[in-house]
């Protein structure tokens, strides 16, 4: 072999051996690029913050990753070659909503909410196929919600109070255009009912009780009369209270003095008067005249509850983290608990057609306001009704 021959047989295997070396080199560069990417992706889908699995046909987990494991208090190696249900240490399937995981079997893109321990997880699921596109088991995500959904739900709840605060909006306005044209209407009527009595009371004095059937007729004109002026009556203090005239007041006086004024309604209807008024209450400014109003409306209307057999009016006065708590206890037949939110509306009455307007407790709440005093109307566990009236002390 010549000397030109071996030279380039040399000039070949070197040439080779350069090649392995820089194809050793490029491989050993391309594995180490690969691992890195598998490590990086390792690290993401471990530290993501959901879980991610994937099942066989027959729902056994076969791979689990995710920081949102961790909520589970299930470990990974744990969970696989695991059945769902049994994972999840569910006796009952349906409760995974197993029948979702097997529409993702059918090639079906599933999303659904389930709720494990105290959490919501959202779930999202699809069919996982070998390179042949042959079904061979589930692929999915989960992801913890809880804190989104009582998110929603709070913000759910905000808009119904926002519903609700914008309805009495514009009740109110209904209210005030009502209360308006109330005013009005309420003027114009007070005059002829004003004319009615006094021709009825000038009827009476000249007849006399000579003609039995004409007295009975003018007397149920009078008290048609005075009806209609009540009625009047309340419309405009609905639709106008009077300025308040404040003075300090000593409550329990306030009350007594209501109570007298009652005392023939309450002997008529075997109504039994009991007080149990707290010594040394803080004086309240109030209108005595407007609360007296107030106070016998509230006892009127527990008569009313009490009829026909009577019973028991309570009456007591306490101190309350210090505001002055007036409470009126009654034992009548209590109110329907579907019509208690509506006690204080306008027009609206518990008692049969005929017998009230439905507007001694809408005045009485417009006066109770204008004193800056809390009322609340419930129904007692043993019966009967309790009114408490929060006041302001004198400071």
């Amino acid at each position: 072999m010549t000397y030109i021959a071996v030279a380039a047989l040399g000039l070949v295997a070197l040439s080779l051996a350069g090649f392995n070396v820089w194809f050793i080199v490029r491989y050993r560069h391309a594995d180490r690029v690969r691992r890195e990417r598998e490590g990086r992706l390792r690290q993401i889908t471990a530290q993501m913050p959901a879980v991610l699995w994937s099942t066989d046909t027959n729902l056994h987990v076969n791979n689990c990753l995710g920081a949102g494991i961790a909520p589970l208090r299930l470990q990974s190696k744990e969970m696989v070659t695991t059945a769902m249900f049994e994972m999840f240490r569910l006796s009952d399937q349906n409760l995974l909503r197993t029948d979702e995981l097997r529409r993702a079997l059918q090639c079906q893109s599933v999303v659904y909410e389930v709720d494990w321990q105290g959490l919501t997880f959202s779930v999202h699921a699809e069919a996982l196929t070998d390179e042949k596109g042959k079904v061979i088991g589930t692929i999915g995500v989960a992801q913890e919600i809880t804190a989104r959904k009582k998110a929603e739900e709070e913000l759910r709840k905000s808009h119904e109070e926002l519903k609700a605060t914008q309805m009495q909006l514009i009740q109110a306005a209904k209210l005030e255009i009502v209360g308006q044209m109330a005013a009005s209407v309420a003027h114009e009527v007070k005059n002829p009912l004003n004319n009615i009595m006094f021709a009825v009371s000038y009827l009476k004095d000249t007849l006399g009780d000579n003609d039995k059937t004409v007295s009975e007729v003018l007397a149920q004109i009078q008290a048609a009369t005075e009806k209609g002026t009540r009625a009047v009556r309340g419309l405009m203090d609905f639709a106008a209270p009077d300025e308040l005239r404040l003075q300090a007041e000593d409550i329990n006086a306030v009350l007594s003095g209501a109570l007298q004024m009652m005392r023939h309604e309450f002997a008529t209807n075997r109504v039994k008067v009991e007080t149990q008024f707290a010594p040394d209450l803080p004086r309240v400014p109030l209108d005595r005249n407007k609360i007296d109003q107030c106070l016998i409306n509230f006892y009127m209307n527990a008569v009313h509850a009490m009829q026909p057999d009577g019973g028991t009016l309570t009456v007591r006065t306490r101190q309350d983290d210090g505001a002055v708590l007036v409470e009126i206890d009654d034992t009548g037949c209590g109110i329907p608990p579907d019509k208690l939110p509506r006690m204080f509306e306008a027009f609206f009455t518990t008692k049969p057609k005929g017998k009230g307007t439905g507007l001694g407790l809408a005045v009485v709440k417009t006066i109770l306001d204008l004193h800056r005093a809390g009322v609340r109307i419930a129904n007692r566990p043993e019966g009967g009704v309790r009114v408490s009236v929060t006041f302001t002390p004198q400071r």
